[in-house]
């Protein structure tokens, strides 16, 4: 008889984004040499913060409901700051894939020379979760 290959559920994967029923954005932090720190702590269905890490996906958006990516790449790549980590660059200055820690955390950090305002848009099971406008001068 053939082995069926054990499969981690859905909701035990720090690979999976199910579970996560949304994100609640943090101070932003002043612009510093060019660059902001947005922090973020995703949540599950029940709005608790997420006790296990996952995967994001978060872009730049020139639109306030996140809807598309900024036109123009930012100065730097996107990166993580003090909690979560990057995982992939998927198009450098405007969409990045992360990983959050282990209590569902993630900083992300803009580095933009350009005086604009974008939004970082973060991908959650529900939908978008899209920041308030963020300003370089």
């Amino acid at each position: 008889m053939p082995t069926i290959p054990y499969k981690l559920p859905a909701d035990r994967s720090p690979f999976s984004a199910h579970g996560v029923g949304g994100a609640t954005f943090g101070t932003l932090t002043a612009e510093t040499a060019n660059a902001r720190t947005q922090s973020i702590q995703f949540t599950d269905e029940s709005g608790k913060a997420l006790t296990r890490p996952t995967l994001v996906r978060i872009w730049l958006s020139d639109a306030a409901t996140g809807i598309d990516v900024v036109a123009s790449a930012a100065s730097s790549d996107i990166t993580a700051g003090t909690n979560g980590k990057k995982m992939a660059a998927m198009v450098s200055g405007k969409i990045a894939l992360f990983q959050t820690d282990a209590q569902g955390r993630l900083d992300v950090t803009i580095t933009d020379t350009a005086a604009r305002t974008v939004y970082l848009a973060a991908e959650t099971v529900y939908g978008l979760a899209v920041t308030g406008a963020i300003v370089f001068a």
